[in-house]
């Protein structure tokens, strides 16, 4: 059994943004620098080019969103950069970040043997995510509490 769960919301539309600004601004040069035959101006778009350039690939390339991922033994938190995988018996606790209200929260957070994890916003949020963890794991919201 491997399910997704959860999946972290995608965050372009600042991107976006800043590349619509900056393709006027780059607009708005070249023009300078047409007009004008300055070599500072000129320089000035060809840098604001190379930056459109980035900011368009980065738009195009967004990070892949994180994953929450359950499999038998063990949950995995799929990312570009440092994936993490939690074994299901190290589990103590499952709650959101307001404890004792999961619907108020914004993250997960897990009790671990050694440590304690907290997880980014994913979406569902914790309202729906703490429950599905905590029946998954066979743990409540408090560490020294066990479940069936």
């Amino acid at each position: 059994m491997t399910e997704v769960v959860a999946r972290s919301p995608a965050r372009r539309g600042l991107l976006l943004a800043l590349l619509v600004i900056n393709v006027l601004q780059l607009a708005l040069w070249v023009t300078r620098a047409l007009r004008e035959d300055d070599p500072v101006a000129t320089l000035l778009a060809v840098a604001l080019a190379v930056l459109v350039v980035g900011l368009a690939v980065s738009v195009l390339l967004t990070r892949r969103p994180a994953e929450l991922v359950l499999t038998e033994d063990a949950l995995t938190l799929r990312r570009r950069r440092r994936p993490l995988t939690v074994a299901r018996a190290s589990i103590r606790a499952v709650r959101g970040d307001v404890r004792g209200r999961p619907t108020w929260s914004h993250t997960v957070v897990l009790h671990l043997d050694d440590r304690t994890l907290r997880l980014p916003a994913l979406e569902p949020g914790a309202g729906v995510l703490v429950p599905r963890l905590q029946t998954w794991a066979g743990v409540g919201e408090d560490p020294e509490e066990r479940l069936g």
